[in-house]
């Protein structure tokens, strides 16, 4: 009874590790495409002057 316990908890925190990990990718995607189309825009400024 106690192995089983360990391992649903331990399936859990795997998945839950998983999950976090996955969004973390995500949001850093996310920032990195937004942080490229500052620096065009900021480029794209500099050049109109």
């Amino acid at each position: 009874m106690m192995a089983l316990f360990v391992a649903v908890t331990g399936a859990i925190v795997v998945g839950l590790a998983y999950l976090s990990k996955r969004s973390f990718h995500k949001t850093m995607e996310e920032q990195r495409a937004e942080e490229s189309a500052f620096r065009e825009k900021l480029a794209n400024f500099g050049r109109k002057k």
